[in-house]
């Protein structure tokens, strides 16, 4: 009521409240546990489509409860093989797409409040191949959503790329979606990596593109040195430069013009690690190893194991 104070619960009070909910849930658990065992058993007999959807809502309402239980996502496809089977069969009427797509919605679900669960997004794939047809815009769709959510959800990444497979790869939808998920935030290790799949496939043995994503990567690291994404990025484009006739030259300019970044950012350890890197591809060098494994142990002591092994060979 307006006026009336509101009183402070104690600290016993709410860790008794938080028993009790905790002892709810497990409470709860046990019984749908329970419940979903039982179910198995009678999926060895003659059941109905009714009957069962009935088991295939008891396998949601455990799976809300943990989406990790590998056998429950087991067993609903279990179900849903015998539903299939039993409207196929005419002997019951049922709309199995009503029900496919009515499971993809409980798998967003779940995808929402589990983003990194492999058993769900192994499920999603496999009912989508249930599916006559799949609406793959709307799955794409999904993976813009959950990838703006959280940009470097390797699962939603892979599962990217598998939809653009089943549409028919548009690679150059897929390096435009890179290029927008960079721009956005140049750590974004993941979206790297899903380019460097990519390009290889648009462009094939026609290795001119690499000149662009020379230029673009290293718009990334003068932006942000202290970033490793577009480092490891860079040393994908340097392996796929040496199939190139003209590679010294490349290593050569390439090498100038990370000796400029080193002396604008001479406290940052990644030009220095690259510069390792390109003299072990015989870029030319105004230094030895040795020298710059130097100014590596004492800019990042934590790996000086590393580089002291480093200095051995």
């Amino acid at each position: 009521m307006h006026g009336v104070k509101r009183r402070t619960k104690t600290k016993d009070e709410l860790e008794a409240e938080n028993q009790k909910i905790e002892r709810e849930s497990i409470a709860k658990f046990v019984l749908l546990s329970e419940r979903v065992e039982k179910d198995k058993t009678m999926l060895e007999s003659e059941l109905s489509v009714k009957e069962l959807l009935e088991k295939l809502k008891n396998c949601n309402d455990l799976l809300e409860l943990n989406y990790e239980l590998y056998y429950v996502w087991n067993q609903k496809r279990m179900i849903i093989n015998q539903i299939q089977k039993k409207i196929s069969s005419e002997s019951e009427d049922h709309d199995l797409e009503l029900i496919l797509n009515g499971e993809l919605n409980v798998i967003q679900t779940s995808i929402r409040n589990n983003p990194k669960s492999y058993w769900t997004w192994f499920h999603r794939k496999w009912i989508l191949n249930q599916l006559k047809n799949p609406d793959w815009k709307k799955e794409i769709g999904l993976c813009v959503k959950l990838l703006s959510m959280d940009e470097r959800n390797f699962h939603c990444w892979g599962y990217r790329r598998w939809v653009s497979k089943q549409m028919g790869e548009n690679l150059q939808l897929e390096k435009d979606f890179t290029t927008q998920k960079i721009d956005e935030k140049f750590s974004n290790y993941s979206a790297w990596h899903y380019r460097s799949s990519v390009l290889p496939q648009l462009y094939g043995e026609d290795l001119s593109y690499l000149e662009d994503e020379l230029g673009w990567v290293k718009n990334a690291f003068w932006t942000k040195p202290q970033d490793q994404s577009a480092w490891f990025y860079y040393r994908w484009i340097i392996e796929s430069v040496m199939k190139r006739e003209d590679s010294k030259q490349i290593l050569e300019t390439e090498m100038n013009e990370l000796n400029e970044l080193i002396e604008a950012e001479p406290e940052c350890k990644w030009p220095l690690i690259t510069k390792l890197f390109l003299i072990s591809k015989g870029a030319p060098s105004d230094e030895d190893s040795k020298s710059i494994l130097d100014k590596l142990i004492r800019l990042d002591p934590m790996r000086i194991g590393h580089y002291n092994d480093m200095l051995k060979e």
